[in-house]
């Protein structure tokens, strides 16, 4: 057995089937996250399909790395069903590569959405279809390198891989990491040869599998070349070293206006502290601070936060009108938009010829467009404007030390643009302030009035509550005499009640005892009645026998 055929056979066993998946979701997780921390140094249109493309391969590549455990654990079988999705998710992947990495740099981008759509569609409907024949075909006995479907994977990857690599050579504006996207695409072509040419016995994409890993660490570099291309300094501008330099000349010049405008306002000379008259002065030395074509100073309008006035436009080969103080919507300016709300450089490629770039570059007097910058204003954490910077004649993309200088430059100025405006802002509150404290010093007043008459007329109703409380007093002594005089006079009458009770008991006792007198006589005047009344009989008696 050949060495390739101990490689294949590696590649193609089951044991190795987690540790492939896992390399290759580790590839697409590396590259999603070197775009996904630079991003804010490309125009959004170049990131885009980028970070949507990654995302979606990092999305289809999990589906069998999480679907292996299962097959391992014998819950669920794979090997019915696993030879058809496995390529159908290896050419989907190469749809959505050619979608994110070919077709935006191409004549081409036209077709960029409807491409991907209808892949996925075809790609799921032939999965689905292929599966069930695959299904018949298994229970018949027929092994998978004997099915005609296998070639229709295999013809299907090449032809995108083709598309994939012609798409990059006549690639519009050709960059360096665009190599290895190039080289990737022909491991994936070279690969769909070798497996129509050179199967593995037991039929799995083992040639597939070894572009894979191949291709996607090659993705990798790709990403890490795009970002590093764009922070380098750009072709024929000043080397980075010169950078700080020129940030420190450009700091002095704008301490030297405003050490200017000091003086002349000691001196008596009126102080051009207006917005308008600050952005003016400081939009020539800053266009040539970063080496631009254009440069305007815009800021928020009043106290709206969805319109901008361009204040201030420096652009020496001016063409057309230009410079004028146009106010506009944020709503027609997307790029400006989204670099407000998120305080964040927001970078427009010179691709990207949209009504909106020209109607900006209109108004800071260019009727090309081109490279675009767009660095918020930000003051105490509120955006109050944005400087935009434009290369419409040399067509140079803007450098990394260019975003870094311009984010140092919206640092300075920003307080100078706020300043006016704030100074502005708190004389009117000053203002509105004293008219508030003289109304509620008059108020005050009033109220204070009123309460003395309140209280005078409390005053006077205490006196009468106190007259009427001596008089009651008085009343009330007077009554406690009374009360103390038939208290005693009642006293008195309890002593004689008193007497003439003891007297009343007297005279009952004596009347009781004369009761019982009257008594004891009656009984003895009865007593002498019967022995009279007996002696009589017996003198009745006596007297005939004396006869």
């Amino acid at each position: 057995m050949s060495v390739w055929e101990n490689l294949l056979g590696l590649i193609g066993s089951p044991q190795w089937h987690f540790v492939y998946h896992f390399v290759v979701l580790l590839a697409l997780a590396a590259a999603w996250a070197i775009v996904f921390a630079r991003r804010r140094f490309f125009a959004p249109a170049e990131t885009r399909p980028v970070l949507w493309g990654l995302a979606l391969l990092i999305a289809l590549r999990a589906v069998p790395a999480l679907l292996l455990p299962l097959d391992s654990a014998g819950w669920l079988p794979l090997a019915s069903w696993m030879p058809v999705v496995e390529r159908a998710l290896d050419t989907a992947s190469l749809a959505v590569l050619v979608w994110a990495m070919v077709l935006p740099h191409t004549r081409w981008h036209g077709i960029h959405g409807p491409f991907l759509v209808a892949q996925v569609l075809l790609i799921g409907l032939a999965a689905a279809g292929l599966s069930r024949i695959w299904a018949g075909e298994l229970e018949a006995g027929l092994p998978y390198l004997a099915t005609w479907h296998r070639y229709l994977w295999i013809a299907w990857q090449f032809l995108l891989a083709l598309i994939g690599i012609i798409g990059l050579a006549r690639a519009e504006q050709p960059r360096r990491h665009m190599i290895p996207l190039t080289f990737m695409f022909f491991l994936f072509a070279l690969a769909g040869i070798l497996e129509a040419a050179l199967p593995a016995p037991d039929g799995t994409p083992a040639w597939e599998r070894a572009a894979a890993l191949l291709g996607y660490p090659l993705l990798t570099i790709a990403m890490t070349q795009m970002v590093l291309s764009r922070l380098e300094v750009s072709a024929g501008s000043e080397p980075a070293l010169l950078v700080p330099l020129r940030a420190t000349n450009t700091a002095e010049m704008l301490l030297e206006m405003l050490g200017a405008e000091e003086e002349a306002a000691e001196d008596g000379a009126p102080s051009r502290d207006e917005p308008e008259a600050v952005a003016g002065r400081l939009v020539g030395p800053i266009a040539r601070a970063l080496g631009v074509d254009q440069a305007a100073i815009g800021l928020l309008e009043g106290g709206l936060e969805d319109r901008m006035r361009l204040v201030a436009v420096y652009n020496p080969t001016r063409q057309g009108r230009g410079g004028e103080m146009v106010s506009f919507p944020l709503d027609e300016q997307m790029a400006i938009r989204r670099a407000l709300r998120r305080k964040e450089l927001e970078l427009v490629g010179g691709a990207d010829d949209i009504v909106q770039l020209r109607f900006l570059y209109a108004l800071m007097g260019s009727r090309e467009t081109g490279p675009l910058l767009v660095q918020p204003l930000v003051y105490e954490g509120r955006a109050i404007g944005a400087l935009v910077a434009g290369n419409s004649q040399s067509k140079q993309p803007f450098s990394y030390a260019q975003t870094q200088l311009a984010g140092r430059l919206a640092g300075w100025i920003a307080p100078l643009l706020a300043a006016p405006r704030l100074l502005h802002a708190l004389r009117q509150r000053l203002e509105q302030s004293e008219k508030v404290l003289r109304a509620r010093e008059e108020e005050w007043g009033a109220r204070l009035e009123s309460l003395n008459q309140e209280l005078e007329q409390e005053r006077q109703s205490a006196r009468l509550f106190a007259q009427r409380l001596a008089a009651l007093e008085r009343a009330a002594e007077e009554k406690q005499r009374e009360l103390d005089r038939l208290s005693r006079r009642l006293l008195l009458q309890e002593e004689e009640t008193r007497r003439s009770q003891q007297e009343a008991a007297a005279l009952n006792r004596k009347l009781e005892s004369m009761v019982k007198l009257k008594l004891n006589l009656e009984d003895e005047i009865r007593g002498y009645r019967e022995q009279i009344q007996e002696l009589e009989r017996m003198l009745g008696e006596s007297k005939p026998h004396s006869s």
